[in-house]
């Protein structure tokens, strides 16, 4: 059952569609397939959906990073472990060797956040087929899995895509 969901989900996301927005909905339908009741079904019990966004507060230099990992135990159990990195605003040449981990969670994840979560998903997919016009200091926004076969990203020239931000409180409450 859960080779087919992740087969599925492989499957929609490597032939694409003809057009942007069949492809969404596909993508949506591989995402929100389960026989079960947990919306995070298509990651294997090994498995790791990992969410990263590289912020650009040193322009084309980079700047801070955050992380959201969620994995799941053999009670089909999900849990998120929430890290994000300092920055000196200052953006020293070295700032990426003086990072700092200034936060470090682990939080349970219920059936409420899976479905942010999935929406988090959902609208990452959409922006990264849109079009964009690329500069030099981009926010980037990843999701990525190991086993599963998903791998999704989004260079954001502009500072108003707040998708990840909101997760990140989201998954907080």
């Amino acid at each position: 059952m859960m080779f087919m969901k992740i087969f599925i989900l492989f499957l929609l996301i490597l032939t694409g569609c003809s057009s942007k927005k069949e492809s969404h909905k596909n993508f949506e339908r591989a995402l929100n397939y389960s026989g079960e009741k947990n919306p995070l079904a298509f990651l294997y019990q090994t498995d790791t959906l990992k969410l990263t966004a590289t912020f650009s507060e040193c322009g084309e230099f980079g700047g801070h990073n955050e992380k959201i990992q969620i994995f799941g135990n053999y009670k089909k159990e999900y849990f998120a472990r929430i890290t994000k990195d300092s920055i000196d605003l200052d953006c020293p040449n070295d700032f990426e060797a003086k990072a700092v981990i200034v936060q470090d969670t682990i939080v349970r994840i219920d059936n409420s956040k899976e479905k942010k979560i999935l929406k988090y998903l959902n609208l990452l997919y959409k922006r990264s087929i849109e079009g964009k016009a690329i500069s030099h200091s981009n926010d980037y926004f990843r999701a990525t899995t190991n086993y599963a076969g998903l791998s999704l990203s989004t260079a954001e020239p502009n500072k108003d895509w707040n998708e990840f931000r909101k997760l990140h409180i989201e998954l907080l409450k």
